[in-house]
């Protein structure tokens, strides 16, 4: 059986069409944490280096900072990310039923989606 992936792709558009703005903040924060997770192993193949060549303990320090504050920023950057996706999806979710709603609904249940749009 082939599924029609146009379709679906055309049924995300429609939905996030309205939300591009939080569409692109999260595309922006999923690739930001990506990239901070890079990053942050790196600090620590800087600080093991430094700390087998005997450096002064500054640079050790400055190096132990930075993977510090890089490590709080990317899980900052992931809670943010995660938030920001599930906003969007339920929003996206809750404009889909009032689009969808006619289209499921036959002739023989007018009264019944009449009483439904009514208590809305």
């Amino acid at each position: 059986m082939k599924v029609p992936l146009r379709r679906y792709w055309n049924l995300l558009a429609q939905y996030l069409r309205h939300r591009k703005w939080q569409f692109g903040f999260l595309s922006v924060l999923l690739f930001g944490s990506t990239g901070l997770q890079l990053i942050v192993p790196q600090i620590t193949r800087r600080f093991i280096d430094l700390a087998s060549e005997s450096t002064p303990y500054r640079v050790l320090i400055g190096a132990a900072v930075a993977f510090i504050t890089v490590s709080v920023i990317q899980q900052a950057v992931t809670v943010l990310a995660r938030f920001s996706g599930e906003t969007l999806a339920w929003n996206a979710t809750n404009d889909l039923p009032d689009s969808i709603w006619p289209s499921t609904v036959s002739d023989s249940t007018c009264d019944f989606t009449t009483s439904v749009r009514l208590a809305k």
